[in-house]
């Protein structure tokens, strides 16, 4: 059974030789630079790393090493448009840049992790101003320059699964925050709430334009469509369900129709946070599969409740094992023993395909990532399948 063919029989809930892995198809399935650095030295690899993602400091997995721990998927990597090039500056003990929206990121010198957002370039346009902000092109034929090649070279070695994640912008609900900042945007649910319809429906509009765009030219070779959001944080949701369903649901709606009906694709929506009550409106937006179950978020831990309560209508794409507390801090056998209480309740009947809660984090031991994998392959095995 090839990489491809094993997620796609996992996705139609049917058991596959073994349970699929998935490591940075989507930024939040990843590994940050730290921790990828430490695991090449581990396993005496003499790869040298390199930076992925700039903003969230995630590690570009080799193709070499993704065939070394059997990694079933590939991320369908989409360029910026061909006006923005990375410019990075430095002042005051920062290294800063403004990405294609331009949304400010910045980073401490000085044992920073990640870049933070310190400005947002819509926070003090004003409502009437907002058709004149310098939108990104979502046509602009630099975004797929050189993206079949980079396939077909993958395609040549292996047959995996190919997902196109957030290559234009990260979701509604939160790149609306990003780009007008937390207090404006949330402050406009309420005080402005056509400000907040016409941004909404702008960035609607152009992700409608983005995925016509790459489906028409690149379709075939994509197989999962994600969209990354955040609904929830740690102990609930972001907006009330009525806001949800007013402002959200909608326009996820009408572009997962539009993808659905008019290319087949599937629909991976990430979400982090307590979002176990939006379930059922989520899969009513046409979601197919979820992403990441984070699992020491409120109600989400019991994978096994999970399981009963949506397995029939949901691919879980996640869950393998928390990245907050188990991954980091824990034991190696006590690794071994998360994921082979997820597996258990996750796997059977399909409908799963492994991966971390979230991006493997810096502090995380080598050993506890091998311990992880190992754990996959000796638990990971379905009945009968021979490997």
């Amino acid at each position: 059974m090839t990489s491809r063919e094993r997620i796609l029989t996992a996705l139609s809930h049917r058991e596959p030789d073994r349970v699929p892995y998935d490591l940075g198809s989507l930024g939040p399935s990843g590994m940050s630079i730290q921790a990828y650095r430490n695991l090449l030295k581990y396993i005496h690899s003499g790869e040298r790393a390199e930076i992925g993602d700039m903003a969230s400091q995630r590690a570009k997995l080799s193709e070499d090493f993704l065939q070394r721990f059997r990694v079933d998927t590939r991320s369908f990597r989409v360029r910026p448009h061909g006006a923005w090039s990375l410019k990075m500056q430095e002042e005051g003990g920062y290294s800063f840049f403004y990405d294609e929206w331009g949304i400010g990121r910045k980073l401490a010198k000085d044992r920073g992790m990640h870049f933070f957002i310190f400005h947002q370039p819509l926070s003090e346009v004003e409502t009437s101003d907002l058709p004149r902000f310098p939108w990104p092109d979502p046509l602009d034929p630099n975004r797929l320059a050189g993206v079949e090649k980079e396939v077909l070279a993958v395609r040549r070695q292996v047959d995996p699964a190919f997902v196109l994640g957030s290559s234009f912008s990260s979701g509604l609900l939160q790149f609306g925050a990003q780009l007008e900042g937390h207090e404006r945007f949330f402050t406009d649910l309420v005080l402005d709430p056509l400000r907040t319809e016409w941004l909404l429906d702008k960035l609607l509009h152009l992700k409608l334009s983005f995925y016509q765009n790459v489906l028409d030219r690149m379709g075939k070779w994509i197989d999962i469509i994600c969209e990354m959001d955040d609904f929830g944080h740690q102990h609930s949701l972001w907006i009330s369900f009525e806001m949800f369903r007013k402002l959200i649901k909608p326009r996820y709606v009408e572009l997962f129709s539009f993808i659905k009906k008019r290319y087949g694709k599937k629909i991976l929506l990430h979400s982090d946070g307590a979002i176990y009550p939006l379930i059922p409106d989520i899969i009513e937006m046409g979601v197919e599969i979820l992403n990441p179950i984070q699992l020491g978020a409120r109600d989400m831990g019991d994978t096994r409740k999970l399981k009963k309560d949506f397995g029939d209508a949901l691919t879980f794409w996640g869950g393998g094992v928390d990245i907050q507390h188990t991954l980091p801090f824990s034991t190696p056998q006590q690794v071994e023993d998360e994921v082979k209480r997820r597996i258990e309740d996750l796997a059977p009947g399909g409908g799963f395909v492994f991966a971390a809660t979230q991006a493997i984090q810096p502090e995380t031991p080598p050993e506890n990532i091998i311990a992880m994998w190992n754990a996959l392959q000796r638990y990971g095995i379905y009945p009968g399948a021979q490997d």
